[in-house]
């Protein structure tokens, strides 16, 4: 059973950036399930005499109270995702610790976290060598900041390694206390050159994903584990002139990119540091609004829009308001004791070890990386971190049998998760392109086997939904939006899609119903804020419509529209509401203000066809290429230059 459980343990850290650096799709559910099952097994190995790391315990204590709070909250499917991280976090971290006892099998997992970095560096690269001027490397991440989290978090064990003329010796006795003897010699020295080779195309790949905040951190991480490391102030000057040209090399490889967002860092472009601050902002105000038990786990992007200053973002950007606004103060107390745990405890020991020296640069680096982003709510970079603590701390809590089992059942339970929502995406993926080989019906009926495994997922009935109105089938649409509104009541989308339902069908109380509602959580929902204008228009009430245009403008030229979180993406709706304020001060004979609205619409049309034609690539990736709407753009820009009105 070791060997199985070790065996497992390494696939599920050479794999993690492939398995865990997506939010949707299959893969993070495949990840979790390797996680739980090694750790399972692991627990039946040693039959149940478990013992974790103290910084473990912390991460556990920290799963214990969001699980508490999650009965609050508002996400389900997003509470029970983030506890599976928490808990298969905490178990990496712990059977990470029982491996490192043996230098062969400690060998064999830093291995794979050398291998798997060397690799998915020299992939992104050679993408990155492929793309155009300008572009943002992203591996196999959702964006290129989240790449970046896992490289500064793993570059500095490649770094330390590949310093030290000894760094394969160094691995066999890592944790203080280990007589030579026990050490079981020395590794192949193969573990150097990997590092080497794995820092040099890492940090290549870092610059290309012109993450400045990642940068930075995993520079000051890997200064800071150098200085802490007292082993390492008289390394070897070859060693170290050779990692000083690995990073000039992958300055001059990669530096390209990076150089092009700080040259462009006060354009209105490139607002990245204007938008955090605005986000920051709102999560401030929605933790203080919940200060003890937060919105819920996995909740931040559900309760956000009713506190946003700017535009919505899935996560806070900050990690640490992020726990505060999901789980209170508590829970923010509560991580940051599992993380300033493990920095006290690899500090102590940096002195005499390369492995808590190269944990400790990585924890630094992560943490302050996430002052600035949202690594830690992918589960790849922080099951990387809770690894490499792993690996350097050692196991010295030893649960009572009754928390150990408590632990086992939920991380069965997290295995059990993790298949099913593995399953149910692999059916399909509402995040993903419709697939064009399957018939609407076919469609339809791949959805109705997800949502029977994955029924807390809103996205699968609303999915479900637009297949049946491609079939033809709005009855049906109409339920299954319906039904996304009953599983989760804070989706404005849902209730914008119940509400254009019913506008279709000429039912208008129930659509404005349904409007209200979306505008209670999303109150500054540029679609939301334009269909509930044509309901009031449609019902005869026009101070209504036009105090609902109003109030779209407004929002637009705000902060919401100032700092989006895609600046290269011009939303058609604020066009509209333009559209109806310059008819109604065309027809009140209102010169002041139909060029105040004329100015607006023919410069936002511009901006709106310029943009188009700069970005394609992200036109079509967020589906706002509808040939159809520029014509509507184009049409009411000309109509405003030439005194009409349009019919929009």
């Amino acid at each position: 059973m070791t060997a199985l459980w070790m065996a497992l343990l390494g696939a599920t850290l050479f794999f993690a950036p492939w398995l865990g650096g997506q939010f949707a799709g299959p893969m993070p559910g495949v990840a979790r399930a390797l996680a739980a099952a090694a750790a399972l097994i692991w627990a039946l190995d040693r039959r149940m005499d478990l013992r974790v790391p103290r910084p473990a315990a912390w991460l556990l204590a920290f799963a214990a109270w969001s699980a508490l709070v999650a009965a609050f909250g508002l996400n389900a499917h997003g509470a029970l995702s983030t506890l599976s991280d928490l808990i298969t976090w905490a178990a990496l971290c712990a059977m990470c610790a029982d491996a490192a006892k043996d230098s062969r099998a400690r060998t064999w997992l830093i291995g794979a976290l050398m291998a798997s970095l060397a690799i998915v560096g020299l992939l992104a690269v050679l993408h990155a060598q492929q793309s155009g001027p300008g572009w943002r490397e992203f591996g196999p991440f959702t964006t290129p900041n989240l790449f970046a989290c896992y490289l500064a978090t793993v570059l500095p064990l490649a770094a330390l390694v590949a310093l030290s003329p000894t760094g394969a010796r160094r691995l066999a006795a890592a944790l203080p206390g280990l007589q030579p003897s026990e050490s079981g010699g020395r590794p192949p020295r193969s573990i150097g050159v990997l590092a080497s080779a794995a820092f040099l195309l890492g940090m290549t790949a870092l610059f290309f994903t012109g993450s400045k905040g990642a940068v930075l951190a995993c520079g000051a991480g890997l200064l800071a584990g150098i200085l802490a490391g007292r082993a390492w102030r008289k390394t070897a000057i070859l060693p170290a002139v050779g990692l000083a040209a690995m990073l000039l090399i992958a300055a001059l490889a990669g530096g390209r990119t990076l150089l092009g967002r700080v040259e462009s860092a006060g354009t209105t472009e490139a607002h990245s540091s204007q938008f955090r601050v605005i986000t920051w902002k709102g999560a401030a105000r929605m933790a203080r609004a919940h200060p003890v038990f937060g919105v819920g786990p996995g909740s931040f992007g559900a309760a956000f829009n009713r506190y946003a200053i700017g535009g919505w973002t899935q996560a806070a950007h900050n990690a640490y308001l992020q726990t505060a606004a999901e789980t209170g103060a508590p829970g923010l107390l509560l991580l940051v004791a599992a993380l300033g745990s493990a920095a006290v405890g690899l500090l102590r020991r940096s002195g005499a070890s390369l492995l808590a020296a190269a944990a400790l640069a990585g924890l630094l680096a992560a943490a302050a990386h996430n002052l600035v982003d949202y690594g830690w709510t992918l589960w790849a970079p922080g099951a990387v971190l809770w690894a490499l603590i792993g690996l350097a701390e050692p196991a010295e809590i030893r649960p009572p049998k009754w928390l150990s089992a408590l632990w086992l059942a939920s991380l069965a339970g997290a295995l059990g998760w993790a298949l099913l929502t593995a399953n149910a995406a692999a059916l399909t993926d509402p995040s993903a392109e419709p697939n064009p080989n399957q018939s609407p019906a076919e469609a339809a009926d791949a959805i109705r086997q997800a949502r029977r495994l994955d029924p807390l997922d809103d996205r699968l009935p609303i999915a479900e939904g637009h297949t049946l109105l491609q079939a033809g089938d709005g009855d049906g649409a109409l339920a299954a939006f319906t039904d996304a509104t009953r599983i989760s009541p804070w989706d404005a989308v849902a209730w914008r899609r119940v509400g254009e339902m019913q506008l279709s069908r000429n039912d208008f109380a129930a659509a404005r119903a349904a409007f209200a509602k979306g505008l209670s959580w999303s109150p500054n929902g540029y679609k939301l804020l334009l269909d509930a204008a044509r309901t009031e228009e449609a019902l005869g009430n026009h101070a209504e419509a036009l105090a609902l245009y109003r109030r779209l403008a407004a929002v637009y030229e705000g902060p919401v529209g100032q700092y989006p979180p895609t600046p290269e993406i011009v939303d058609i709706e604020p066009l509209y509401a333009y559209d109806a304020l310059l008819k109604d001060a065309r027809r009140r004979n209102d010169e002041k203000a139909e060029k105040r609205f004329r100015a607006a619409l023919i410069a936002l049309a511009d901006r709106y066809e310029t943009n188009r034609a700069k970005y394609p690539m992200i036109w079509q990736a967020t589906h706002k290429d509808d040939p159809a709407d520029l014509a509507e753009v184009q049409r009411m820009r000309e109509q405003a230059k030439g005194g009409g009105t349009s019919g929009g």
